[in-house]
């Protein structure tokens, strides 16, 4: 498995939205996630990406991703200069 490009939060009042940039499946992070949930009570969705799909779709400016990369973010893994350089 490839190491994390990035990762970071998302957080509103009732649940958690994750992004991931690297080479962690869906699969893989929900099985990892579903401890989180139980132990938090709060609803995590991941939306996972590896870094050329993330490339790809912010160089034709996707709206999804410009949202995203607008609001205000916690970083779990990477940065916010990190995710600037991701091209």
């Amino acid at each position: 498995m490839e190491p994390f490009f990035n990762s970071f939060l998302l957080v509103s009042a009732s649940d958690i939205d994750l992004m991931i940039v690297g080479a962690l499946g869906l699969r893989e992070t929900a099985n990892i996630l579903s401890k989180v949930v139980r132990a938090t009570g709060r609803e995590i969705n991941p939306y996972v990406l590896t870094l050329k799909e993330f490339q790809n779709r912010r160089s034709k400016k996707d709206h999804f991703i410009t949202q995203v990369l607008s609001r205000d973010k916690f970083f779990i893994i990477g940065s916010e200069g990190k995710l600037k350089t991701m091209d």
